[in-house]
């Protein structure tokens, strides 16, 4: 049974209430964050704060960089003497391990399974003086509660600061005591008498947001459960890295199907490793002597790889061509391939067959997947063909990195999966092309609400939003079903299940500005 969301969605309160039983900001917020107990249901939280407004997810009322919540309970208060806000945000469900999904669609499963995932306070600084004043009594407060403070540094920010020279740099930066902290938070490089703590498997914050305006400074803290996923970035390098393995287990798939002796390939597929310790390295000492040797090696394999598959019939040299495209298109050989002095070797492969566009925003030339296209031609009703066009799909016709499937992409995509699913016989191919057409329809949803803001009319959208909504939960149940233990398949619940719930998409998969 659908229950009309408006049910749950209440005009927020702009009239601040005395906060009983605290005299001071940084009581609150001790008090305040202590509230965040893993399970917490929005029906719940209501249930226990009476006074609090609740709203359901709006892109509208993000906030911090954060879209992945489904409901937010807000608390205005006078504490001290000045305006306070709790918010308690709460996130999608863990997915069951048999990733099954909700019957229908119902509104009722926000308030019934979403989890409280983070607790956000904040007060506004009206200078910096007794913003700082109170950023430290605050982080005081905190560390009688939670213990001294526990600094958690990315590796590459522990390295630099162990070296005098980078160290020397790198405090330099106006976001130096944020990367100390280990805070990769969204507006974090403006943060300053920052503290962190943890607490069981949650994070504690607290510090002086200065901010980009004059007289817009706050002092904020929360408390945050590593599922609600507030770390910058953090989603986005999951899919770069996930990109990344099909790129690799698709080049190792096609150069089996060209038939190309194991040398040859093993040659063509150690670049791609080396590629990948390069790109990982630490700093620019390590990355760029290791970029040289990749170049050369590239360059030698590519060779041998392409003058071997000049003999082959159509359907093997297709597998070959699109084996060293997969090779060629990765992130990491980009990054290998965008080092200074790399012209050489671009002209070398430009040679053989490769081509290069120059990329204004990405500063140099970058590869277009002109191996790719060629296998799809070549082998167009094979199996190399077949691959080549779901690597295709993959990058949503964007083999330039400069947006080739402009607005259309997201159809595009879902239109050419389903016309592949209609002659799938392996269950995990299919699996795959069934979450391809679901993104795609899933980006009309998103785009329908103003994902892409100023970069494309979202009224061009709502029409065909709602069957995109159910096109899109109907593939997502048959791709989780085909292919339960697949890597996407757990993002592909979630976006389903808040799909189910009446939520908005927190992003586009396909959908492309190149500005």
């Amino acid at each position: 049974m659908k229950t009309a969301r408006a049910t749950f969605v209440f005009a927020l309160v702009t009239a601040c209430r005395p906060n009983a039983g605290v005299s001071d900001f940084p009581t609150y917020v001790a008090r305040e964050l202590g509230e965040l107990h893993t399970g917490t249901t929005p029906a719940a939280w209501m249930q226990a704060h009476p006074n609090d407004t609740l709203a359901i997810f709006e892109r509208r009322l993000a906030a911090e960089g954060d879209e992945r919540w489904c409901a937010r309970a807000v608390q205005r208060s006078v504490v001290g003497g000045a305006s306070a806000v709790r918010d308690a945000y709460f996130y999608p469900p863990e997915p069951p391990a048999n990733l099954a999904l909700p019957p229908a669609e119902d509104a009722r499963l926000i308030q019934e399974h979403c989890r409280l995932g983070a607790i956000w306070v904040e007060t506004a600084a009206t200078d910096s003086t007794s913003g700082r004043a109170l950023a430290e009594q605050t982080r005081d407060a905190l560390t009688r509660r939670y213990g001294p403070v526990r600094a958690a540094p990315d590796p590459w920010v522990r390295q630099a600061l162990s070296d005098p020279t980078r160290a020397a740099a790198v405090l330099r930066l106006q976001s130096a005591e944020s990367m100390r902290l280990g805070l990769d938070f969204f507006g974090a490089a403006y943060w300053r008498v920052a503290g962190r703590w943890t607490a069981d498997s949650g994070v504690v914050v607290s510090a002086l947001d200065k901010g980009l305006e004059v007289g817009r400074g706050r002092v904020l803290a929360f408390a945050t459960l590593p599922f609600a996923g507030l770390r910058v970035g953090r989603a986005s390098i999951d899919n770069e890295e996930r990109a990344e393995r099909k790129m690799w287990s698709l080049a190792v798939q096609a150069t089996r199907l060209s038939g190309i002796d194991t040398a040859f390939a093993n040659r063509l597929l150690a670049t791609f490793a080396a590629a990948e310790k390069a790109f990982l390295s630490n700093g620019p000492g390590e990355a760029r002597p290791r970029a040289r040797v990749v170049e050369s090696q590239l360059v030698a394999a590519a060779k041998d790889w392409i003058a071997v598959s000049r003999g082959l019939d159509p359907t093997h040299r297709a597998a070959a061509l699109l084996a060293i495209d997969q090779v060629l298109g990765s992130a990491a050989m980009g990054y290998v391939l965008a080092q200074e002095g790399a012209g050489p070797t671009r002209q070398a492969l430009t040679g053989l067959g490769a081509r290069f566009v120059y990329n204004q925003l990405g500063g140099g030339d970058g590869y277009v997947h002109s191996w790719l296209d060629e296998a799809r031609v070549m082998d167009s009703a094979g199996p190399a063909g077949r691959l080549a066009t779901i690597a295709l799909l993959r990058l949503g016709f964007n083999e330039s990195g400069m947006c080739g499937g402009a607005e259309n992409a997201s159809r595009r995509v879902s239109a050419a999966a389903e016309q592949l699913l209609q002659s799938s016989t392996d269950s995990v191919e299919s699996a795959e092309l069934h979450l391809l057409a679901a993104n795609g329809y899933t980006d009309i949803v998103a785009l329908a609400v103003g994902a892409a803001r100023e970069y494309a009319d979202s009224s061009e959208f709502v029409v065909a939003a709602p069957q995109a909504r159910g096109r899109a939960i109907e593939h997502y149940r048959q791709g989780i079903a085909r292919d339960p233990q697949a890597p996407d398949s757990r993002d592909a619940w979630l976006t389903a299940w808040r799909l189910l719930a009446g939520l908005p998409p927190t992003t586009t998969r396909f959908f492309c500005v190149y500005d």
